[in-house]
């Protein structure tokens, strides 16, 4: 479903919960459901974009739009250009061939360094961080700068937007090297999705 109007633009994709709003992915359960045949949307949600408010009467059986403002912001404005890039770059190097859910991961632990005082304060300090060793070996092999998948971006886009899925993850490594590396020994265990083990 594609809906245009005046400042705004958004996108909904069987399969995703996402739309995709002005340029910015923005996470949104149940985004759509189909009811014999029609594609539903959520109202409430929706209205947000448009910079309205909804109000369901239940008693009457109608919805109340009221407008509040300016639409959704653009992501040509809301997200921080250098952030976007190096952090799109960062996911598809370490995850491309995971999902979503895995990519927004490896996302999720550049910005909870970012966000420590353990390490450096800029996405692109913590990607070429090596004070301790080599913390993302695609910094110093060059597969940093590939061009990243239509998927890694709108998960870098998921991450600025605030889609957690490992709050305290800080270190990761393939599965088949978790009860070995140097953080199984020396971090606590967060989660294991898909391919990666994540550790806080």
């Amino acid at each position: 479903a594609q809906v245009l109007s005046d400042g705004l633009e958004f996108k909904i994709t069987e399969g995703y919960d996402y739309v995709l709003a002005n340029d910015r992915t923005i996470y949104m359960e149940d985004a759509y459901r189909d009811i014999d045949g029609v594609l539903m949307v959520p109202a409430r949600q929706i209205c947000q974009l448009f910079g309205a408010e909804a109000s369901w009467n239940g008693k009457t059986k109608n919805l109340f739009i009221y407008d509040t403002g300016e639409p959704l912001e653009s992501g040509t404005t809301f997200y921080d250009e250098d952030e976007l890039y190096w952090l799109s770059r960062i996911i598809q190097a370490e995850s491309g061939g995971e999902c979503l859910e895995g990519k927004i991961a490896v996302g999720n632990v550049i910005m909870n360094r970012v966000e420590s005082d353990m390490f450096p304060d800029t996405v692109y300090d913590v990607i070429f961080d090596r004070r301790c060793g080599i913390q993302f070996s695609p910094a110093y092999s060059g597969s940093i700068y590939n061009e990243p998948c239509e998927e890694a971006v709108i998960a870098a886009k998921l991450v600025l937007e605030g889609v957690v899925v490992t709050e305290n993850g800080l270190y990761f490594t393939p599965n088949r090297s978790a009860q070995t590396c140097w953080a199984s020994r020396n971090r606590p265990y967060d989660t294991q999705i898909g391919g990666h083990t994540f550790f806080a």
